[in-house]
């Protein structure tokens, strides 16, 4: 899209990252909470967003990892990890080209590229704030596809070894 000439403002609020089910957002019908996710470190939020008599919750990964961290004590050192690599594998310092355009790359590489569903959104976001031309819809499309889809595998995975947790615990 064409950037307004006149500039954009941003509006930052700052929250307390260990505060429960607290609102941070709340205006036109939309509200989003946040609560503190349990990864190595200290200090990442998942959200909730509340609209229209739905709520939608960010953090599907969070169930496969904590199933996995009753039955596997390093998971926590390995989480770490696999979440640097994540960071790396979304193009928030490159452009999302140097991957797709890479002949030296195999081509399961750009397939696997956009199982994170971090890929499209912030690609989009690219083109938006940068005015290059508009992907279109399918990659957001494809991007929560994937997180609902992990989402659910999640939710899956966790309901299915919950009934184990008490014998492991």
């Amino acid at each position: 899209g064409i950037t307004d000439p006149r500039g954009y403002n941003f509006e930052v609020n700052e929250f307390d990252y260990k505060g429960m089910n607290q609102i941070v957002y709340q205006e036109n019908g939309v509200t989003i909470r946040s609560w503190p996710a349990i990864h190595s470190l200290d200090g990442p939020v998942s959200y909730s967003v509340e609209w229209n008599g739905f709520k939608f919750v960010f953090g599907g990964d969070m169930l496969i990892f904590s199933a996995s961290n009753v039955f596997f004590r390093d998971t926590e050192h390995i989480i770490s990890v696999v979440m640097l690599a994540w960071f790396f594998m979304t193009p928030v310092i490159y452009p999302m080209a140097i991957v797709m355009e890479n002949p030296n790359l195999p081509a399961w590489v750009s397939s696997a590229y956009f199982l994170n569903p971090m890929t499209g959104i912030v690609t989009t976001y690219r083109m938006a704030l940068l005015s290059t031309p508009n992907p279109g819809a399918h990659l957001l499309c494809l991007s929560f596809a994937v997180a609902w889809g992990i989402l659910f595998a999640g939710v899956a995975i966790f309901q299915k070894a919950q009934v184990l947790f008490g014998d492991e615990l």
